[in-house]
């Protein structure tokens, strides 16, 4: 399986909110990456968000940056 790994919680909450399947948060570095499982699927919707093209409901995209937040901070060891 190919994997896709981004810092940007803000493409992270996107591709959340587009539905795409979070695998796992790779916590081994001061900056934690959010790993999705990769697809062509995922590619379209990440350059529809790079070239500001995405359409999605504002407050559902609000409730997943506010999950992959919850993901990063509400982590005990």
């Amino acid at each position: 399986m190919e994997e896709f790994r981004t810092k940007d919680i803000g493409i992270a909450a996107a591709l959340m909110e587009e539905k795409h399947r979070l695998i796992d948060l790779d916590r081994s570095n001061p900056s934690v990456e959010f790993i999705f499982e990769d697809s062509d699927d995922l590619q379209d919707t990440l350059g529809m968000y790079l070239r500001d093209e995405l359409k999605c409901p504002a407050q559902s995209l609000l409730l997943s940056f506010r999950k992959a937040k919850r993901l990063l901070y509400d982590y005990h060891t």
